[in-house]
């Protein structure tokens, strides 16, 4: 009985303690605006999370927080290399959620797919911008494109509709498409008409 009730409690204590970190993993994001390295503290706290997460479900949630605070903080990273190497690490945990959640076609299952294309592409393209336009072209035929066409079909309003600022800026700024610069336009003004 003894050993019953020290289990019982142990689980409820690591439930809480878990509960806790990712109430506190999303807080230190929420005060990314303060301070950048808040935004690392709540990508080292969505790590140790992930990785004590045995639910596949829970653990692409995780790790798209953890892309998502990637991504922030390479933004805010000085220097080229520190850049690539950050969201080239962003696109991976990006990656890595959008492959747990492949297949789950419930509507929640989807737009959790869509958030980890979405994070993982803001990476991409960001790793792009760094990389330079010309030297990343290939990753944006092969990848990002074809990644945020994907996230269109599953749920396109995801972070304020941001697949089409995505499709914008990459149809503006790739050079050599057959399509002309006003496809860019139009999805950027799809993003404006969608989130007024």
């Amino acid at each position: 009985m003894l050993k019953k009730v020290l289990i019982v409690a142990t689980t409820i204590i690591s439930l809480t303690a878990s509960a806790t970190s990712l109430e506190e993993a999303q807080s230190l994001y929420g005060k990314r605006g303060a301070d950048f390295k808040n935004a690392q503290l709540a990508a080292d706290m969505y790590g140790k999370l992930v990785a004590a997460e045995a639910d596949s479900f829970k653990k692409a949630k995780l790790l798209i927080g953890q892309s998502e605070a990637v991504q922030y903080v390479g933004t805010k990273t000085s220097g080229k290399k520190a850049k690539l190497k950050i969201h080239d690490f962003g696109k991976k945990l990006g990656d890595n959620a959008f492959a747990l959640l492949k297949g789950n076609n419930t509507p929640e299952g989807k737009t959790q797919q869509a958030r980890a294309l979405y994070f993982m592409g803001t990476n991409l393209g960001r790793w792009g911008e760094a990389k330079g336009v010309l030297s990343s072209l290939g990753r944006w035929r092969k990848e990002l494109r074809p990644a945020m066409e994907l996230l269109m079909t599953l749920d396109d309003s995801v972070e304020d509709y941001g697949v089409y600022r995505i499709m914008g800026r990459g149809f503006i700024k790739v050079p050599g498409f057959n399509t002309p610069n006003d496809q860019g336009v139009k999805f950027l003004e799809k993003a404006l008409e969608a989130t007024k």
